[in-house]
């Protein structure tokens, strides 16, 4: 894979997949062009070779069938039958399957589908017999679908809110039961927790190293001094500025619940 600005080497290049095609027949040999189709524009009027676009559009249903009658990659073209029967099956309605069912057992497509590469190697003339068959083709292509359902709600107005949620472990809380939840384990555990019973219960005996411990066990519990801090910004409007204070605050604090 290579740009290439030699109408020699352009013209060896597409000589190469052609070369192995019947002289009797029109030689054809799909060129993938990897330079988003530069290559093929600056050579287009530089050569013997008739360079055509690529197809957008699927083939035909039929144009496959036909296709796998007439042995043209007729593997290939067996894969590309069995990958439109197996849309079809998605996209049937009950209707269809008692449709299909006047050509196929049961009108199953789906295990026809899965059966039909070896169909067409046991019984390649009744199978092809079937799909060459016009009115079994125009039903695969116009069977009836299975009907979308949408609900539309008139005078309905679609409304979006957002609020905070502060994790705790694996859980996230509102700001308000966060807060609930901190007070609830500073009254619960004064005796746990020595930095909090001497905050509480004789605040002279309050030492600064103490608070080392009073983080690190809020910390083990889930409660972070910058979470609590905001809580209490987002439900008082005021940020209280030390961990110290919050703790007096939930003491004092009243429970919701």
């Amino acid at each position: 894979m290579r740009p290439v600005k030699s109408r020699i080497l352009w013209v060896q290049m597409l000589g190469r997949g052609t070369r192995l095609c019947p002289r009797s027949a029109r030689p054809i040999s799909p060129s993938f062009d990897c330079f988003n189709g530069t290559l093929i524009e600056y050579f287009r009027n530089a050569t013997d070779f008739e360079v055509q676009a690529s197809l957008t559009e699927p083939l035909p249903i039929e144009r496959i069938i036909e296709n796998i009658y007439q042995n043209v990659d007729r593997d290939y073209h067996v894969q590309v039958l069995v990958k439109r029967l197996r849309r079809i099956e998605k996209d049937m309605s009950g209707e269809a399957r008692e449709k299909f069912a006047a050509f196929i057992d049961d009108g199953d497509i789906g295990k026809f589908a899965g059966e039909l590469s070896a169909r067409i190697k046991s019984d390649f003339v009744k199978t092809l017999k079937l799909l060459r068959d016009k009115n079994f083709q125009d039903l695969l292509v116009n069977y009836p679908r299975a009907r979308k359902i949408f609900i539309k709600g008139y005078e309905v107005v679609d409304e979006v809110s957002s609020e905070v949620m502060i994790r705790r472990g694996a859980d996230y809380q509102k700001p308000e039961d966060y807060l609930d939840a901190f007070a609830r384990f500073v009254r619960e555990n004064p005796e746990q927790i020595e930095a909090i019973r001497i905050l509480l219960e004789r605040p002279r005996g309050w030492k600064p190293e103490v608070l080392g411990e009073l983080r690190k066990k809020l910390r083990l519990n889930h409660f972070d001094e910058n979470d609590l801090q905001k809580a209490h910004k987002l439900v008082y409007n005021k940020a209280l500025a030390d961990i110290i204070s919050m703790v007096k605050h939930a003491a004092r604090q009243k429970s919701r619940f």
